[in-house]
């Protein structure tokens, strides 16, 4: 269904927001959140090798249980779908619009990141 409604409507009909996303993952374990901001940096040059990249920067971060893993994967979802779940990633940055509103949140929360250094 999400893939669907993805192709027929796009992300932003789905997701809400870019601020809403950053109000979601700014709920999520540091950790998380760092796996996350690496991995979509990551994940924007090579999009088709998603889930083996966000799989070693989690477990390199500390995220060794697939259980952990799955959270960085949620990250993804809730910042791209405004939803804890949703079809696979590597399918989901197929898309320009998805590509584009990745690099929108990334660099918000790059710039946050600074901002509390």
């Amino acid at each position: 269904m999400a893939r669907n409604w993805i192709e027929e409507a796009g992300l932003a009909g789905l997701a809400g927001g870019v601020d809403e996303a950053l109000k979601k993952l700014e709920r999520l374990d540091q950790r998380v959140k760092k796996a996350f901001i690496e991995s979509a940096r990551r994940v924007l040059v090579d999009t088709g090798d998603a889930a083996r990249i966000v799989r070693r920067v989690a477990e390199a971060m500390g995220l060794k249980t697939r259980r952990e893993r799955l959270l960085v994967y949620r990250a993804f979802y809730l910042a791209l779908l405004g939803e804890g779940r949703g079809p696979p990633l590597r399918r989901i940055l197929a898309r320009e619009d998805a590509r584009n509103r990745l690099k929108e949140i990334l660099a918000m929360l790059e710039e946050k990141e600074k901002n509390n250094e």
